[in-house]
């Protein structure tokens, strides 16, 4: 299964501060304290920002302290290079004293949380020559030949004051150990976010290790890699699990270098695992652009970075246009790397008003909340830029013009991309500049535009988009996308049409999700509903979700299966979990939640799974989200099961959470969604039970069957006893009619045999007809099993005589291997919809719970046939002694189940206390289980066919369900 991480919002969307805090206080002398830095964080807030970066924040070396403009001596009084880590006040878990104490940190935390901000916190795995790791681990550095330890070096660059770590030394494991408790301890106090200082420079496999570690246990841990390097390593970065990366935006100034590297980041091959975040300047990197254009060019550069990307984020200074710069250099002129630097924030020039539009607008329109649906505009002037952008679910599209020329206004026209916003070619639409709140009417995709830098350096306009009519642009289109599906009942019948019977209104829901349900009228007058919840994704969204299957494509927009799309999926999960009710045309969509601790926040998605008739799909370790596809009205097993089971107490069962059911006026309502609590498990018995034979199939035989341990003995009986207590549970006290226990009749045995008949008739007519196109080692036991027609109906017919002894419970209905999870050294049954080939009414009908018994013994069968497959695949000479082997498996196996599921039983009425009485109706329903096995394979695998006939084969040479065990 593939496992896919999906973030939290904040690590797709978001605007980002830097800011250096000894620097915001009232005296450029000293350092600021976090209180007082604190108490202007609301300026930060103001202007709409999520994220306040902070520049490093531990105790500063002494030794060899880079002094102003990065001298290599500083002065008395200087502070030094925040990012030469480590004094005797401590290392990466303290704070410099200058700043104050970790609880003045925690109070800066609380202060940002209480203003809507998240920080951040620079990670850089570095020391000064003052660290203690320097004293305390020395074998953690590099040394040269004299035993003094090296620093920092980029040619033709000294770095004295640095000591990097020495990732690959005979001590990596304590070292890594130490730095990946340095992220935890800021965890702990509150900090989800850091920007990774130059990872580009230490192993890629420690990233790997690290990152796995800390989102394992903290998923919504979100990691910026500062890599400014080659394409390819910054793209690896990502690939390691970095969460966002910087970029060369800073660099790309003209409007072919900003479309060629915009072209290239939304690449599907790229966009697929690389998340920019775009910083306009940065404390290295004060761009020449920014240094010669002024105001006009810092307005410029913060429309293209607040608009092209979902994040991006702004160095302190930039809102002040702060752009002196050391002569031929990108360095800032008195650097703040290197001294206080307190800023004015009265100053007379200044973008502050534009930065809080900027972030409004990046806030109120979706369809910027995202790095999906860029497409880049013509325009017949070089020096006008524009693209478009629109939300997935349609409900938003923004159309960004920039004059990229900061000095002269400049004119043209620009083309809207008319196809991708479903709009006619030749009818007038208005657009809206967020901006200024100026109107304009457009007609056509060909359209006018003048900006003059001194007055406006941008339009950013919001322009209508249509919305597909499901109801119309589906079409045809359900049909073939129904019967490419697993979970599709009906691909043996003919489709006469497809319509939708219900869905929301495009729109209505986040993340383009529409919930609906699509109606099947077949060419013999059935009709069947299934749940089809879709998503609406533009046309670039598509192309970057590699291997998205698209069922249909109208009106610039595509609509796809709303599994395949991560952020439909979380929509959804977060309706059921705050119990939202769902408005579709015709009905209504009611979601219950059943915990009120309930969280989806940060956790990651483990891919689809497409059932025989569902799909699932897990959240983290917290939830599985089951949908229903086939859908019928009524009361649903698996949900009446999951309540009974709960009030009688019964633990081994996942956790019910929430649900989504389908009401409609004069309906019964239709359950549509199961919410379940996620049980951490190593697999399922059926994979722990297959691996297990394979084993015991292969184990040298030279001792002798007789001393040979059979595997997984213990784990039978265990189930024995757990699906004993489930059948207790189920017959328990209850006030629901529902779930009482009614008595096994004679009539009620008379209708299983007569209903055995009809399957082994229509059974056997099947086998007989597919007998040539069969494997041959399956042919002859087919030939044999229609040789013994006749004694099989006398089978059947000899069941009608067995006494009506016990009882009629509800029971899980499809009770084998697959059905029960592997948890620690104990069992969780899941799955009570019985099964999905039979009606509703079949499924909720009382039964013995013998039923169940009868599929788990056979599900025994297939793992040791699965098993036996696979090695004499390996070792076809050995496949008769593989054979031999596999029995005796299988025989111990379901004595050990079938002893400890009568002794926890007891007398407990459900069941025969008789041990003949018990075993021939066990027999009952053993055949009754090897029929549908031998319908189903012969429609769907007849590579497995010779599983149900060895079965039948094995019953028409004496009992199997007389183990005694009491």
């Amino acid at each position: 299964m593939l496992r896919v991480s999906v973030d939290r919002e904040r690590a797709r969307f978001g605007s980002w501060y830097e800011m250096f805090p000894r620097s915001w206080g009232p005296d450029p002398t000293r350092s600021a304290t976090l209180r007082e830095a604190e108490t202007h964080l609301h300026r930060i807030a103001a202007m709409g920002f999520d994220v306040t970066y902070l520049a490093p924040i531990h105790p500063i070396g002494t030794t060899f302290r880079k002094g102003r403009g990065n001298a290599l001596a500083a002065e008395p009084g200087e502070p030094g290079s925040p990012w030469a880590i480590g004094s005797t006040a401590g290392g990466h878990k303290a704070v410099d004293p200058g700043l104050g104490t970790l609880d003045d940190f925690d109070h800066f935390v609380g202060e940002a949380g209480r203003l809507g901000l998240e920080v951040a916190l620079d990670l850089a795995y570095q020391c000064s020559p003052d660290h203690p790791y320097v004293r305390e681990h020395p074998e953690w550095f590099r040394h040269r030949p004299d035993g003094t330890i090296k620093y920092a070096e980029n040619p033709p660059k000294k770095y004295q004051d640095i000591y990097p770590f020495d990732f690959e030394c005979d001590a990596w494991p304590a070292l890594w150990e130490e730095l990946k408790s340095v992220v935890e301890f800021w965890i702990a106090r509150g900090v989800t976010i850091f920007r990774v200082d130059n990872p580009h420079t230490k192993p890629y496999r420690f990233w790997e290790w690290l990152i796995r570690e800390i989102r394992s246990r903290h998923p919504d841990v979100i990691f910026l890699a500062e890599a400014f390097t080659r394409p390819k390593v910054m793209y690896y970065l990502a690939k390691l699990g970095f969460t966002q990366s910087y970029t060369y935006f800073t660099w790309r100034n003209t409007k072919d270098e900003l479309t060629a590297y915009f072209t290239e980041i939304n690449h599907p091959e790229v966009a697929e695992f690389f998340r920019p975040n775009l910083f306009a300047n940065t404390p290295d990197i004060l761009h020449a652009y920014l240094q010669r254009g002024g105001p006009p060019a810092f307005q410029i550069r913060l429309i293209l970075a607040a608009t092209l990307g979902a994040s991006y984020g702004i160095y302190s200074g930039f809102e002040l246009c702060e752009n002196r710069a050391v002569a031929g250099t990108e360095e800032y002129a008195d650097s703040e790397k290197y001294q206080y630097r307190p800023w004015d924030w009265d100053r007379s020039v200044h973008i502050k008003d534009l930065v809080t539009a900027i972030n409004r607008i990046r806030h109120d329109n979706p369809a910027l909340h995202s790095d999906r649906g860029l497409r880049f505009c013509q325009t017949d002037n070089p020096n006008l830029m524009a693209f478009c952008k629109i939300s997935p679910d349609r409900s938003n599209a923004m159309l960004v013009v920039v004059n990229l020329d900061y000095e002269r206004t400049q004119q043209g026209f620009v083309q809207a991309p008319l196809d991708d916003l479903g709009l006619p070619q030749h009818e007038p639409y208005d657009v809206v500049d967020e901006l200024d709140g100026v109107r304009y009417t457009w007609s056509g995709d060909w359209n006018y535009v003048k900006l003059d830098p001194l007055v406006s350096v941008a339009h950013v306009l919001q322009v209508p988009v249509r919305v597909p009519d499901l109801a119309t642009d589906l079409g045809e289109a359900l049909g073939p996308f129904l019967e490419r599906q697993r979970w599709f009942l009906g691909k043996a019948r003919t489709i006469a049409a497809t319509h939708l019977v219900d869905w929301s209104p495009v729109g209505s829901m986040p993340e383009g999700l529409v919930p609906a349900i699509a109606g099947v009228t077949y060419a013999d007058g059935g009709e069947e509903r299934y749940f089809t919840p879709l998503a609406v994704l533009s046309e670039a969204d598509v192309q970057r979700a590699l291997g998205v299957e698209t069922i249909a494509r109208r009106a610039g927009a595509a609509l796809v299966d709303a599994l395949e799309d991560d952020a439909a999926c979380r929509a959804l999960l977060a309706a059921m979990l705050t119990g939202r009710s769902i408005s579709l045309h015709n009905g209504i969509a009611r979601a219950r939640a059943y915990r009120r601790d309930a969280t989806s926040d940060g956790l990651p998605i483990v891919g689809g799974v497409a059932e025989q008739s569902n799909s699932s799909i897990r959240f983290g370790d917290r939830y599985v989200l089951k949908l229903l596809r086939r859908l019928e009205p009524g009361p649903h097993p698996e949900l009446e099961v999951a309540v009974f089971l709960s009030r009688q107490r019964f633990t081994q069962i996942a956790p019910l959470v929430a649900t989504l059911e389908y009401a409609r006026p004069g309906e019964e309502p239709m359950l549509l969604a199961l919410l379940q609590g996620f049980v951490p498990h190593s697999g399922t018995a059926w994979d722990r039970a297959v691996g297990e034979v394979q084993q015991f199939l292969l184990r040298d035989r030279r001792r002798g069957p007789a001393t040979d341990t059979i595997p997984f003995l213990a784990s039978a009986a265990l189930l024995g006893q757990r699906t004993a207590e489930l059948h207790i549970a189920l017959a328990g006290e209850g006030s629901s009619p529902d779930f009482a226990p009614e008595a096994l009749t004679a009539a009620h045995v008379a209708a299983l045999v007569a209903r055995l008949q009809e399957d082994a008739h229509r059974s056997l007519t099947a086998l007989a007809g597919r007998l040539d196109s069969l494997p041959p080692p399956v042919q002859e036991r087919a030939r044999a099993v229609l040789s013994l027609r006749a004694r099989l109906d006398a089978h059947i017919s000899s069941l009608a005589t067995v006494p009506a002894s016990s009882m009629r419970t509800r029971v899980h209905g499809d009770y084998h291997l697959g059905q029960v999870l592997c948890a620690g050294d104990d069992f969780v049954i899941i799955d009570f919809e019985g099964e999905p080939a039979r009606s509703l009414a079949e499924r909720r009908a009382k039964q013995s719970p013998l039923k169940d018994v009868a599929g788990m013994l056979r599900s025994f069968s297939y793992a040791a046939y699965a098993a036996l497959a696979a090695v004499s695949d390996r070792q076809p000479k050995l496949r008769e002694r593989f054979e031999e082997r596999a029995l005796l498996w299988e025989t111990g196996i379901r004595a050990a189940f079938l002893s400890r599921y009568r002794q926890t039983m007891a007398d407990a009425a459900p069941v025969p206390v008789d041990d003949q009485r018990f075993g021939q109706l066990l027999d009952t329903f053993i055949l009754e289980k090897v029929l549908y096995e031998l319908a189903y394979e012969l429609a769907s695998r007849p590579q497995w066919v010779g599983i149900p006939l060895a079965g039948i084969l094995q019953i028409l040479s004496g009992p199997v369900g007389q183990v005694r065990g009491r």
